[in-house]
């Protein structure tokens, strides 16, 4: 696939304004080398794949900073709210109260969505989810509601998220749990995490929030069910693992997101212990304590599901200006180093199944076939064990 990144920054050293900028990178079979930059500033990037690729003709209708991405069922890209600069919280001649698409077709413009409105001003990095009835999940500061894009029409209002405000900077995180025929494919979403300081100066010190909220988005009523996570945590990141659990590490236990020259960082008490979630367990049985991180990992922090069923973890820039050499006031400095978490199914025990034979292509409604090798064969007069399978999305 291609990734695509939006939006941006102010300008800063060699690297010009990206505030309206759209770059893509399509992965290469064999590793290029990449030329270093000059000294004079970096060159135009080459219209070929393996490098990133900016086209100064094709940019976003607006100007976005914290802007949020989602993919839709036809492969194109809706892009939906930001603010026109950086800023520690969103402000009403900064707000970006719309949404467009990319491809974007002929003459068409950013669209109004009031819901950007009406959340301010915490509504930066807005979560998106699409849905099986073809919708977006929208949610942003306490609010949530169901969009049809292809009407520009709130199709439902959904109950306010309890607990504290949940957008940037108050960050907290969201995942659509997998669908799953075990509960019959529901829809559900988690929205969790985040900081009980809603402005300053309570800010630095104030608690990330251990709060965890469930929607069943199937139900003709939905309500948010209310769970307690074992740690606070702003400043989370949650990734769905190859067994349908969810996997939350990073953040801080106490603080917000961002940073300014007058306070400094932001965000304190960095959260080691990750935590895996099993969505199918009973209430008050779905939480378990995972191995310790050896890196903190606050401000801008990833973490993504690799095709081998591990975790990468990487980043953490609590800073204005990336640095290698941080000032002595600073306990944490940019993060160079990377870290692989380990689910606990991969030390099973069991021979991991391999894949012989896929189809390239799948088509929906169609059945199609997997050859694999390594499938436990039952003992004389047993039951063949159950296999499952799950399509699985991984970055």
């Amino acid at each position: 696939g291609t990734l695509v990144n939006v939006g941006g920054a102010e300008a800063y050293r060699r690297t010009s304004e990206g505030y309206n900028v759209i770059r893509s990178l399509t992965p290469c079979k064999k590793e290029k080398r990449v030329p270093p930059v000059p000294a004079a500033g970096p060159p135009a990037l080459p219209d070929e794949k393996c490098d990133w690729r900016m086209d100064g003709r094709v940019v976003l209708a607006d100007h976005r900073w914290y802007p949020t991405v989602a993919t839709l069922a036809d492969g194109r890209l809706i892009v939906v709210g930001g603010s026109k600069q950086s800023t520690g919280i969103n402000i009403d001649n900064l707000n970006v109260p719309t949404y467009e698409f990319y491809p974007r077709e002929a003459g068409g413009s950013s669209i109004h969505m009031p819901f950007l409105v009406d959340t301010m001003p915490f509504n930066l990095y807005p979560g998106l989810h699409l849905l099986p009835n073809g919708r977006l999940f929208v949610w942003a500061n306490n609010k949530a509601m169901e969009f049809d894009y292809m009407t520009n029409t709130v199709a439902k209002v959904h109950p306010d998220i309890p607990g504290p405000p949940r957008s940037y900077p108050l960050t907290g995180s969201s995942v659509l749990l997998p669908l799953d025929p075990r509960n019959n494919y529901k829809t559900e979403v988690i929205v969790f995490g985040g900081s009980e300081g809603m402005f300053p100066p309570a800010w630095n010190s104030s608690k990330g929030a251990d709060s965890f909220a469930r929607i069943d988005l199937s139900s003709e009523a939905p309500e948010w069910e209310i769970e307690t996570m074992p740690l606070p945590r702003v400043m989370p990141d949650g990734v769905i693992l190859a067994d349908g659990t969810v996997f939350i590490s990073n953040g801080a236990a106490r603080g917000v997101a961002g940073y300014n020259v007058s306070v400094r960082v932001k965000a304190s008490n960095p959260v080691m212990v990750p935590v895996i979630y099993s969505p199918l367990r009973p209430p008050g049985k779905r939480f378990r304590k995972m191995a310790r991180a050896r890196v903190p990992r606050m401000y801008h922090s990833v973490s993504l599901l690799l095709p081998n069923g591990q975790v990468l973890v990487a980043g953490a820039n609590p800073i204005d200006k990336p640095t290698e050499a941080p000032p002595s006031w600073l306990r944490w400095g940019t993060e160079f180093r990377v870290e692989a978490f380990s689910p606990p199914y991969l030390f099973s025990g069991r021979r991991r199944l391999e894949v012989v034979k896929a189809p390239a292509r799948l088509a929906y409604g169609r059945r199609f076939w997997v050859t694999v090798r390594h499938v436990l064969r039952p003992r004389s007069g047993r039951r063949p064990p159950r296999l499952e399978a799950a399509l699985v999305h991984t970055g």
